[in-house]
């Protein structure tokens, strides 16, 4: 459970005044003392005295929040390889008994699945970077599916039972070991070749959402990968076992289900961060009540789910154009939902379509206005400015794909640098970048020096 303010209250009043010193100094230089700082759970205070602007953002500093452990470094990467031509991903280092993996932070699925190597663009199989842990056996087995059927991508393991470690923060946890994969070179386990930027070999999905899409894990079962492309795996002839996914372990031992996800702009090493409880808690308040866009979540211990009631695009000056209406995206059921192992974000066939066309015949800047329920009930929306060299097809194909699932996927991290998943208050706020057309400008110019 989120810590209460109350609970929260004294150390936060703590570190709001360390962090403000130049704020609350005295006019004779001095610091304030412990009792002058902003009152206890003073959140509203805190907004007002760092000033903050949509402009110009001042940022606290969270490091050192419980002892470093909700805090956690993420890297963002531009991945090119033997099955995409380049697509933006999101690596969270974990460790599972001792053994250190680079895993694909994904909040569209629950489990842990490693890997267990890959192949290579010649279908010739590459031996895993790291062994695999020595964990106890479960005598489970668990099969994932990704995509529409047939034709799904996916995977098969054998379940074990080891000690997740992310940054300071240690668990018992279930994860599987990959027997079978498919279509899994393009995202999780795949080679980056020539072309990319940042992007390191992966070993495996770090699955970020609920324990009830944890699953079934079958005790006996095996499975094929044609039954996991044609979605035919048989039920379980037994009850499955359940298991506690494992970020939500992380996330109750850090003390909270509030949580955030941010993005600097560049690739590699330090170039996203990863927030839990009380560092969530400080950073969603810098925005909740000014910059950001908070949408109304449902969260059923299965996914981030979200509701998208349509779509439209604008050209034109201050994009007054509308070239196409709304559209709603009718397939609700379990598919919308905010999910960064995806790495394109979904627009409908017909917007997709509408702006294939607009860059045919011009060279002007458009707009893909989402509109979502709000956390109040009231319609709010996601802007996105495509500029005009968007329109080339390696572009737009790493950012968009045409499709009715309503997704709001990793990619929406180019418009919005940070989203703040508050699962208790049932919400999601996404923070708008400043400068989104010099931004966007300076991110081309990074994939293509790569």
């Amino acid at each position: 459970m989120i810590q209460g303010p109350a609970a929260a209250a004294p150390m936060l009043g703590l570190l709001l005044c360390l962090l403000l010193l130049a704020a609350a100094a005295r006019d004779d230089g001095e610091v304030c003392a412990d009792s002058e700082c902003l009152p206890e759970g003073d959140e509203a205070g805190l907004l007002q005295a760092v000033g903050r602007s949509e402009r110009q953002r001042t940022r606290v500093d969270v490091d050192g929040a419980a002892g470093g452990e909700q805090q956690f470094p993420l890297e963002f990467q531009y991945f090119v390889g033997a099955d995409t031509g380049g697509v933006f991903r999101v690596q969270i280092t974990a460790s599972i008994d001792g053994l250190s993996y680079h895993l694909l932070l994904d909040t569209g699925s629950s489990t842990i699945g490693l890997c267990n190597g890959t192949t290579d663009a010649n279908d010739t199989f590459v031996p895993p970077s790291v062994p695999m842990p020595d964990g106890t056996p479960t005598g489970d087995a668990i099969a994932v599916m990704y995509g529409g059927c047939p034709g799904a991508h996916g995977w098969w393991g054998d379940g074990y039972t080891g000690t997740l470690t992310v940054g300071k923060v240690s668990t018992p946890t279930g994860y599987a070991v990959m027997q079978q994969k498919t279509g899994l070179r393009g995202n999780q386990c795949g080679l980056p070749l020539d072309g990319s930027l940042g992007a390191e070999r992966l070993q495996g999905i770090f699955g970020f959402a609920g324990t009830k899409g944890n699953g079934p894990w079958c005790p006996g079962a095996t499975y094929t990968i044609d039954e996991i492309v044609n979605c035919s795996t048989a039920p379980c002839s037994v009850t499955p076992t359940p298991e506690t996914a494992p970020f939500q372990s992380i996330l109750t031992a850090s003390g909270s289900d509030a949580f955030s996800i941010s993005w600097s702009g560049m690739f590699g090493a330090g170039s996203g961060t990863l927030y839990t409880a009380d560092a969530s808690r400080l950073r969603l308040a810098q925005v909740s009540q000014t910059a950001g866009v908070r949408v109304q979540m449902t969260w059923e211990e299965t996914y981030y789910m979200i509701t998208p009631t349509g779509y439209a695009l604008y050209t034109g000056p201050d994009f007054q154009e509308l070239v196409t209406g709304s559209v709603a995206a009718p397939k609700c059921a379990g598919e919308c939902i905010v999910d960064t192992g995806s790495p394109q974000t979904n627009i409908p066939p017909a917007t997709f379509e509408a702006l294939v066309a607009h860059f045919n015949v011009s060279d002007a800047p458009a707009r893909i206005t989402i509109e979502l329920v709000g956390v109040d009930g009231s319609p709010v929306q996601l802007n996105l400015l495509v500029p005009s060299w968007m329109g080339d097809p390696n572009y737009l194909n790493a950012v968009f794909v045409a499709s009715d699932a309503g997704m709001i996927s990793l990619a929406n991290w180019l418009w919005y640098e940070e989203a703040h998943f508050d699962v208790a208050n049932g919400e999601v706020v996404f923070v708008p970048r400043d400068n989104i057309t010099e931004f966007l400008d300076e991110l081309r110019g990074q994939v293509e020096s790569a």
